[in-house]
């Protein structure tokens, strides 16, 4: 979360450094300054479009990843306690396993 707090922040500063450089060139009227202008808020204009679309659909695969186990521990719920209880045992098993070669090493050293 903070990490895209960052990014968010990030942005905010870009598009309002943008603004104010806008702001300080409105005064100046020339064709090709005017041209540039242009560019630049039709740019700037896409760019928060699509900022905020990829927020949006980033929030939503968030969203929907969260919710997907917990929809598929309500549909087979023996099925997750199995599945649970081979990671269970697995890890249990690698643990035993490493303490017995630290146990091994000990005592052959």
């Amino acid at each position: 979360m903070k990490h895209s707090a960052k990014k968010d922040a990030f942005f905010d500063d870009l598009v309002e450094s943008v603004d104010d450089l806008l702001k300080r060139i409105s005064d100046i009227d020339s064709p090709d300054i005017n041209k540039i202008r242009s560019k630049v808020q039709i740019a700037l204009s896409a760019a928060k479009s699509a900022w905020q679309d990829t927020a949006h659909y980033a929030n939503e695969q968030v969203t929907n990843s969260l919710r997907w186990p917990g929809e598929r521990m309500r549909e087979s719920p023996w099925r997750t306690a199995g599945i649970a209880a081979v990671v269970g045992i697995g890890i249990g098993a690698l643990l035993t396993k490493s303490r017995g070669d630290q146990q091994y090493s000990k005592r052959h050293s």
